[in-house]
């Protein structure tokens, strides 16, 4: 998803999650309408099924690999999952 997809979506539609460590959020702070939830956290939570499948996740991270990453392992677990091209600093 590019930032300009991401500025005319719907928040209500997604779930709107930045996957950085603390230190990055910190440094560079969230976006208003993201929930702040490490990857790691991520990755539990889908293992255990306590992440919500009823909204497409959009993920956001520094630069974007992480994200992709994590796009993958969602769309394996059933998830409809995108993340932001370039991650924070596309914005």
């Amino acid at each position: 998803m590019t930032k300009e997809e991401l500025l005319h979506i719907n928040p209500n539609e997604i779930l709107l999650l930045d996957i950085r460590t603390d230190d990055e959020v910190k440094a560079i702070p969230c976006i208003d309408s993201a929930q702040h939830m490490p990857m790691r956290t991520v990755i539990n939570e889908v293992n255990s099924g306590e992440l919500p499948k009823d909204k497409k996740i959009v993920t956001i991270c520094h630069s974007g690999g992480r994200c992709m990453m994590l796009h993958q392992f969602l769309l394996e677990h059933g998830y409809q999952a995108d993340y932001l091209e370039g991650g924070i600093m596309s914005l």
